[in-house]
């Protein structure tokens, strides 16, 4: 086993052409409290980016909640320093990235997701972000999980992209607010958390259309972040939603599927249905604003935390994959190539 927790320096900041190379094992949020001072970030933010590393990022792939707007790990990625198998010492991309995609000399995109299969990534170039103008984060709250579904569909139609949109059901949204306190309403169904970002002017517009669109889908209220204390308390609830479910049953069993967004509601019944009459429960979460969402059911299993029996994956957990599955080929068969993340890759001037 190589563990990279000691690889954990960033090496450069390139304020002027908004680059890091950071090693390995330097964790996501640190790379942005660096980055901070000088009116920059690093976008990619997944889930858990205050303790995940940057390499693992890479070596997966990442996603996070901001995927919609700007893109998985290898939009971010630049160069990469590589050990190959035989020990040799290699280096893929550019700093500044500016190879076109048709150029098979850049073979970044190729390791970046390989999960250490191809080489061990020793070194990264990642691309910094200039903080936005103005943000918004609303918090639009449903008594039906359908009408929230077919508001991420419509927002979607009418040409409005979010930098983020993510829903949670009703009963994850009460283990979050038992956990974190983020005004999560605990009597909702589930609640959308849609962020907009851009010029004062432009954010202020966009805002109004989506609470627009949550309200001809019946939501009984949408809220607007006061201030940036009360909007990170709100990416701290949905961030923290594993580790609130994990506070209410021994063990998790975690299940992405991913499905096109008009079948969200087909999905989070599917998975209601696959735990009756079991001693399991299912929690569902979601990232719904990309060209394919991936709901996360987390079916816990109510043991006491002193039992000795054996974990075992939930029944009928390989009922959820399969209909997850036919519902992903059968919306690629009628709309041809689906991809799971349809989000361009962002402009950096």
């Amino acid at each position: 086993m190589l563990v990279f927790a000691r690889m954990n320096r960033i090496l450069e900041l390139d304020i002027e052409n908004q680059r890091a190379v950071v090693q390995p094992g330097v964790v996501n949020y640190e790379l942005t409290r660096a980055a901070e001072p000088h009116g920059l970030y690093f976008a990619h933010d997944p889930s858990n980016w205050k303790s995940c590393t940057i390499g693992g990022n890479v070596a997966k792939n990442a996603g996070g909640p901001h995927t919609l707007a700007y893109g998985v790990t290898t939009n971010h990625v630049t160069a990469l320093e590589l050990v190959l198998p035989d020990g040799e010492i290699v280096r893929v991309g550019s700093k500044h990235g500016d190879a076109p995609s048709y150029d098979l000399t850049d073979l970044t995109g190729l390791f970046v997701g390989s999960e250490g299969t191809l080489a061990l990534i020793t070194e990264i170039t990642v691309r910094l972000s200039r903080k936005p103008e103005a943000v918004k984060t609303l918090l639009a709250i449903f008594d039906s999980v359908d009408d929230a579904a077919d508001t991420v569909v419509d927002i979607t139609a009418r040409a409005i992209t979010p930098a983020a949109c993510e829903m949670l059901d009703g009963w994850t949204l009460r283990a979050v607010e038992d956990y974190i306190h983020a005004s999560f309403p605990m009597d909702s169904a589930a609640v959308l958390l849609i962020e907009v970002e851009s010029l004062t002017e432009t954010v202020a517009a966009q805002a109004a259309a989506v609470t627009e669109v949550c309200n001809a889908h019946h939501a009984r209220e949408v809220r607007v972040a006061r201030d940036n204390a009360e909007r990170n308390l709100l990416w701290k609830g949905r961030k923290n939603a594993f580790g609130a479910l994990g506070r209410l049953a021994p063990s998790n069993y975690v299940l992405d599927g991913v499905i096109p967004r008009s079948k969200l509601p087909q999905a989070r019944a599917t998975s209601g249905k696959s735990v009756i009459d079991t001693a399991f429960r299912s929690a569902t979460s979601f990232t719904p604003g990309t060209a394919t969402c991936t709901p996360s059911c987390s079916t816990i299993r109510e043991t006491p935390r002193n039992s000795s029996a054996p974990s075992k994956p939930p029944p009928k957990s390989s009922a959820i994959a399969s209909k997850s599955a036919r519902a992903y080929r059968r919306a690629r068969r009628r709309h041809g190539k689906i991809r799971t993340y349809a989000a361009p890759a962002p402009i950096f001037g």
